[in-house]
């Protein structure tokens, strides 16, 4: 896919660099949200990645006109969309299933409390 980009206002720019969620677009989402912690553009109050976009906000005092700034950021983004980044360390968080809720919440979703429990540790699979 090609990246692109849009304005979001008169001081965002959105970068859609992936069309579907997966593997590919985390890979690409991990190096640009790297890039931009490493090396932030001049301006930049914010910014906000989602799953196959990233929405940057800028200060209109110091960025009056983000889309001049664009171009030159779509070709960092690129790059770093492609660059390779170290395997990521897995977090286990533990949790326990004793809240006063849990029985609503199975029989809202028609289930038993076990269900619920191993729905909600499953792995989430991108498709």
């Amino acid at each position: 896919m090609t990246m692109n980009w849009v304005s979001y206002g008169p001081n965002s720019l959105l970068f859609r660099f992936a069309e579907q969620v997966g593997e590919e677009a985390l890979a690409r989402q991990r190096g640009i949200v790297t890039d931009l912690e490493r090396h932030p553009p001049a301006g930049l109050v914010e910014f906000v990645p989602a799953f196959t976009t990233i929405l940057l906000e800028f200060d209109p005092r110091i960025v009056p006109e983000p889309k001049h700034a664009a171009e030159e950021l779509l070709r960092r983004f690129e790059a770093a969309g492609q660059a390779k980044l170290q395997p990521t360390t897995l977090k286990e968080i533990p949790v326990r299933y004793d809240g006063e809720d849990l029985d609503a919440v199975a029989h809202l979703a028609a289930m038993t409390v076990e269900t619920v429990c191993e729905l909600h540790c499953a792995p989430v699979r991108w498709r």
